[in-house]
């Protein structure tokens, strides 16, 4: 089975550039946008705002789209979910701050990231964990980013 889960591309005001964050938990220079797991009876926009609140400490955005079709990836055979889950499967939101807001990582629930930087969409797909390369560019072309 493919575990339910949310990703969050954050875009500026312009919508020219989109928010990744560098992870914790690697020795290479892997970056990702804010993503999560879906818990039983919760519906995806609950598991955007509680995901986004938990990783980068703040919770005051807005949604501006929802991708219309869920985003599917087969995890690498290394990946300790490997055991339980054949990959993911993801709703897409596009997501803007309210004015003068951002990531906040210091108040942040979970430690999974060490930085945040805004790039322009092509640019985080050379960031990105390379298996999570094509999932990345269904994504973005779904919320028109690409």
């Amino acid at each position: 089975p493919y575990r339910p889960g949310i990703v969050a591309v954050f875009t500026d005001l312009q919508r020219e550039k989109v928010l990744v964050c560098k992870r914790k938990r690697s020795s290479k220079e892997e970056w990702q946008f804010p993503q999560g797991g879906i818990k039983p009876n919760e519906f995806p926009e609950e598991a955007l705002f509680r995901e986004v609140s938990e990783e980068l400490g703040n919770h005051q955005f807005r949604i501006l789209e929802r991708a219309k079709t869920l985003v599917r990836y087969d995890f690498a055979p290394w990946v300790n979910l490997a055991r339980d889950y054949r990959g993911q499967e993801h709703q897409w939101f596009l997501c803007e701050y309210e004015t003068g807001m951002g990531p906040e990582l210091d108040k942040a629930i979970d430690d999974d990231f060490t930085k945040c930087d805004w790039v322009f969409p092509k640019q985080s797909l050379e960031l990105v964990i390379p298996w999570k390369r094509e999932a990345y560019v269904s994504g973005l072309q779904e919320l028109g980013m690409l």
